[in-house]
């Protein structure tokens, strides 16, 4: 009883957290730098032929707030988290993933290689106002496809108050 009352009230704070965060933002992809053409990212397809395409497809998922788009980026070794992850679970942690890296705007700063296939990405968000910098960790899966498997959400905590 008592952890059906706290996972009902777990699972209400991530919706209001939700509907708090949502914004009006235009789903159209991320400003890019002036005379260059915006990245093609096809927010459809499952996992990336590369990391920082990865990155991209996954902040593109996330600028339009496509959970099902979401859940073919962000995953682990063994694939898209639509595959690996109970389905009710995968979307509460989409909705916080949307609150938290939700921008109008973002760079890719730069990539490191680390071990077991894994890559770490600097980016550069922007909300409004606010430029804060984060990590996301990606790592390639099956078929060689590159997923996005973690990201640093500390660093963007205001962005989820905006």
């Amino acid at each position: 009883m008592i952890k059906t009352t706290f996972k009902l009230i777990l699972a209400f704070i991530i919706v209001a957290s939700f509907a708090a965060c949502s914004t009006s933002s235009s789903p159209n992809l991320p400003p890019t730098p002036k005379g260059e053409n915006p990245p093609s990212v096809n927010i459809g397809t499952v996992g990336n032929s590369n990391s920082r395409g990865a990155v991209e497809q996954f902040l593109a998922a996330i600028r339009t707030e496509d959970l099902q788009a979401i859940s073919l980026i962000w995953g682990t070794e063994k694939g898209p988290a639509r595959d690996n992850m109970p389905h009710p679970e995968m979307e509460k942690r989409e909705i916080v993933m949307i609150c938290y890296l939700n921008h109008t705007g973002y760079r890719l700063m730069g990539e490191t290689t680390v071990a077991n296939n894994r890559r770490v990405v600097e980016v550069e968000l922007t909300k409004g106002t606010l430029i804060r910098t984060t990590t996301m960790h990606v790592v390639q899966g099956p078929k060689s496809k590159w997923f996005v498997e973690k990201m640093d959400l500390a660093s963007l905590r205001d962005f989820c108050s905006q």
